[in-house]
């Protein structure tokens, strides 16, 4: 009982001290680090790159980026989904790379999700999953993996959900922008891959709709959403007749 004691005193310890470096960071880079776009494509948030004043408070975007070995088929900000193995709250790894090997050792997962930033922003009323958690999942397919979420937040979505945390009030503020990560980030907050796949990270995708149907869309070189790519909860099929689906 004092090993389990101190191991989530361990856990809280390290939550506060990322919140607090977190904070540190917001208030280090106050100004925005500028969007690709409008003829800015290099050495800007969204080029692909993590560098320059970038980091993972200022633009989620880029940052951290891939971090792992091949074999873990990684795909920044998305989660898979599967048929659960473990309770990501209360399963941890140190990283990502950590979170990818329990995977590789458990016999039947070929399926990975963690939380690599001090909060990773939760869909529902307020609940917000913190940095090491660990979801092992195993899908029918791992070359076709199915996702909760994926890619980008929709405006749109990110307007609804503004306050579902009290202390945020500013859609300018996204992420670890706010105090404590209390507003709804530009980017879904998870990591994920599909052990022994390669994930193409030249595909953009973005998320919308609400809890209990959310909806991810496939954009296309310019940016705006393709119809037909549309799929909601973990793979099922849009129904462009259904209020909500498209």
């Amino acid at each position: 009982h004092r090993l389990i004691a101190c191991g989530a005193d361990m856990a809280v310890l390290l939550f506060t001290l990322l919140l607090g470096a977190s904070d540190a960071l917001r208030r280090r880079h106050a100004a925005v680090v500028p969007v690709c776009g409008a003829g800015r494509d290099v050495r800007c948030c969204g080029d692909g790159l993590c560098n320059g004043p970038e980091d993972a408070t200022t633009c989620m975007a880029d940052c951290p980026g891939v971090t792992t070995t091949e074999v873990c088929g990684e795909e920044p900000h998305s989660d898979r989904g599967g048929r659960g193995l473990t309770f990501g709250v209360s399963h941890r790894a140190s990283s990502p790379q950590d979170c990818c090997d329990k995977c590789r050792a458990h016999k039947r997962c070929n399926s990975w999700t963690f939380c690599g930033y001090p909060v990773c922003w939760g869909l529902d009323t307020g609940w917000n999953h913190t940095y090491g958690e660990c979801w092992l999942r195993v899908l029918e397919d791992a070359a076709q993996p199915v996702f909760g979420q994926r890619g980008a937040f929709e405006m749109k979505y990110r307007k609804a959900m503004l306050r579902t945390r009290r202390t945020c009030t500013d859609i300018d503020t996204p992420g670890g922008l706010s105090p404590g990560w209390a507003c709804p980030p530009t980017h879904v907050p998870w990591t994920s891959g599909s052990i022994g796949t390669t994930a193409d990270l030249s595909a953009k995708y973005e998320t919308g709709g609400g809890w209990g149907n959310m909806r991810i869309h496939k954009l296309d070189a310019d940016g705006n959403q393709i119809p037909s790519s549309c799929t909601r909860n973990a793979g099922q099929a849009c129904d462009p007749n259904k209020l909500g689906h498209g």
